[in-house]
Parts: structure tokens; C-alpha cells; sequence
């Protein structure tokens, strides 16, 4: 459930004003202080490419954290783990399959991500 008094927040990246960094920093606080209160974090990119890229900067910037992306397989209703890792990367299709087939995994999510036209908005659980 969204709490309503911090039901997102909404960082842009990268219009050459130099607010990059500040965006960039407040949306890996934000998920450094997600992880260290033992919740889970989903990221949703719209794209597979996005989704790569994406897995990569968060595994760098967060070295100990268990980071996965989408698999891109045959089946996509293949759901092999009972849980999502510390971090997770994945399309919204493969997000609404998971969550249609095994809602129980969503439970320990903290924070949601959407990333959309270099804009990143998270919501709160």
C-alpha cells in the first residue's frame, strides 16, 4: 500500500544544468536507505536495453547488493525464485506477470521505481 504523505518522489536526470548529480545522489539515498532497512527495491524501465543498462549502473554503485535483471527467455510466465533479490530490474509486463502469478514475492518491496523519458519516480510501499 502507498503511504499518501510520501507517496512518491520525482527525479529528472541530465538537462545540462548540472542537477544531474543532486538527482542522481537523492535516488541512490533513497535506495541505500531502502536496502538498509531490509526492504526490497523494484526498478521498471520501459525498454530491455534500459533494463541492461540500468542493472549494470545499480550493481556498480551498490557492489554488495543483490542486483537482477529481467531474463529474457521463451516463456515469460517462467518463474523460477520464490523471491526477489535486493534489487530487481524488469519491464512493466514481466512486473504485472509476477505479479498475477505470484503476488507473495511483492511483499518485502519497499520502494518502486518507474524510469520514463530520464525521469525516475518512486513510490513508497
Amino acid at each position: 500500500m502507498v503511504n499518501q504523505s510520501d507517496a512518491g518522489h520525482v527525479s529528472q536526470a541530465g538537462d545540462g544544468s548540472g542537477r544531474c548529480w543532486l538527482s542522481r545522489f537523492l535516488a541512490e539515498l533513497k535506495i541505500a536507505a531502502t536496502l538498509l532497512r531490509g526492504l526490497k527495491i523494484v526498478f521498471l524501465a520501459p525498454t530491455l536495453s534500459l533494463v541492461d543498462q540500468t542493472t549494470k549502473a545499480l550493481a556498480k554503485t551498490f557492489p554488495k547488493a543483490k542486483v537482477r535483471k529481467d531474463q529474457l527467455n521463451d516463456n515469460l510466465f517462467d518463474f523460477k525464485d520464490d523471491e526477489l533479490p535486493n534489487i530487481s530490474v524488469m519491464t512493466p509486463e514481466h512486473c504485472l506477470a509476477m505479479l498475477c502469478f505470484n503476488r507473495e514475492i511483492f511483499t518485502d518491496v519497499g520502494v518502486a521505481a518507474a524510469i520514463w523519458n530520464k525521469i525516475i519516480t518512486f513510490s513508497h510501499f
